[in-house]
């Protein structure tokens, strides 16, 4: 694979052709060099006028004006800037159909309920040995409520027995013999 170049196909078309004249008559060699000669001269015309244009725009924009290399894709009304395809321009489209207003403060916190008594002294009483000594107190601290007796019911015993019944067992039919009927 050749390598990419950033020359114009003109110019690659008359690099190609000076390259292939040396073999043919001076004749045929000088017309193919004026030839990418007039092209590169319009070419750095035309460098030289881009250049100058770019030059006096730069000296346009304020010197503190920092939007970064890439133009705002989003906007606070709910509109975004996108390309369809890479080689068209951005086009406006808006996500909301009817504009929602911004929230300007956080939402409630929610506190979790957090372990209930029967697990918090499982793992003082049992994990806690494991855990890293400066961490203990974070990962199995001492419990606030007093343990539960066994024979004592939680309240998550006491709600449980209240549910329903389980349910009956079900027999399942069972087959004949192998390779015989009943």
């Amino acid at each position: 694979m050749k390598p990419a170049t950033d020359l114009c196909f003109t110019c690659q078309k008359g690099a190609t052709k000076v390259a292939r004249a040396k073999h043919l008559g001076e004749e045929r060699k000088s017309e193919a060099l004026q030839e990418f000669e007039e092209h590169l001269e319009t070419v750095t015309k035309e460098r030289s006028f881009y250049k100058t244009i770019c030059d006096e725009v730069k000296a346009q924009i304020p010197s503190n004006l920092n939007l970064g290399p890439h133009d705002p894709s989003s906007f606070d009304d709910g509109t975004i800037a996108a390309k369809i395809f890479s080689d068209r321009p951005k086009t406006l489209h808006k996500l909301l159909k009817v504009p929602l207003p911004i929230p300007t403060e956080l939402p409630k916190l929610i506190n979790p309920p957090g372990l209930d008594n029967k697990r918090q002294w499982y793992l003082y009483n049992e994990i806690r040995e494991f855990v890293d000594e400066a961490y203990r107190d974070i990962a199995a601290p001492l419990p606030q409520q007093p343990q539960l007796s066994q024979h004592e019911p939680s309240a998550a015993d006491i709600s449980a027995d209240v549910s329903q019944p389980p349910p009956a067992k079900v027999r399942k039919k069972g087959k004949g013999k192998k390779g015989g009927s009943q």
